[in-house]
């Protein structure tokens, strides 16, 4: 497995990781290839009953797609590595949102554009209380992608045209409320929430 995603897995959770916190874990072509591995491996995988979507690192959970790799891509004149990117990308955030299984993402910090592709459209969705979300790509006359648009489309009163228009940031308090997440919980609670997971999988087991 590319050290870019880790996963692994406890009893019946899987848990996969984004591992590039130098980049905020910006979003790359390997990244999303083993991200589309490891669901698709796990959703016939009768033994994973769980699957809880991470990202490393204090400053953040996701800060989309990596913007150098697609100038890369685009001025170098390699459009289908950058179409393929972006079929992919837009795939995982939809089988996500239908997987046959509970995946559960844990949001914090930075989490924009392809951070909320995968955190959003979880069918369990928390995010802490202090997260910056958005669909920056506004800013670069990029319609809001990964599915971004319907969200944004479903938000009440005129939030979902503000935010689609200015490119605007909200916190993880305002995103249940704006339909990107279901629970806020404290910084904190997020750091243990996986060891919780783990001992209540041991403490099951034993019992």
């Amino acid at each position: 497995m590319s050290e870019l995603v880790v996963s692994r897995t406890l009893g019946p959770i899987g848990h996969l990781e984004l591992n590039r916190p130098e980049k905020l874990n910006a979003l790359n072509l390997e990244m999303l290839s083993e991200l589309d591995v490891v669901l698709r491996r796990w959703a016939d995988d009768p033994q994973i009953q769980l699957v809880v979507l991470t990202g490393r690192g204090e400053r953040g959970f996701c800060a989309g797609g990596d913007i150098a790799a697609f100038h890369q891509a685009v001025t170098s004149g390699d459009h289908s590595a950058f179409l393929q990117l972006l079929e992919l990308e837009f795939r995982i955030d939809h089988f996500l949102s239908v997987y046959p299984k509970p995946v559960l993402s844990i949001a914090h910090g930075i989490t924009m554009g392809g951070g909320i592709g995968l955190a959003s459209h979880a069918p369990v969705r928390v995010v802490t209380s202090d997260a910056r979300m958005g669909m920056p790509e506004a800013r670069i006359g990029y319609t809001p992608d990964v599915g971004g648009s319907h969200l944004l489309a479903m938000a009440p009163g005129h939030f979902g045209e503000y935010f689609a228009m200015t490119a605007a940031s909200f916190t993880g308090a305002d995103a249940p409320f704006l339909g990107f997440a279901d629970l806020v919980i404290d910084p904190q609670t997020a750091a243990g929430l996986l060891d919780e997971l783990d001992d209540w999988w041991v403490w099951n087991r034993r019992s």
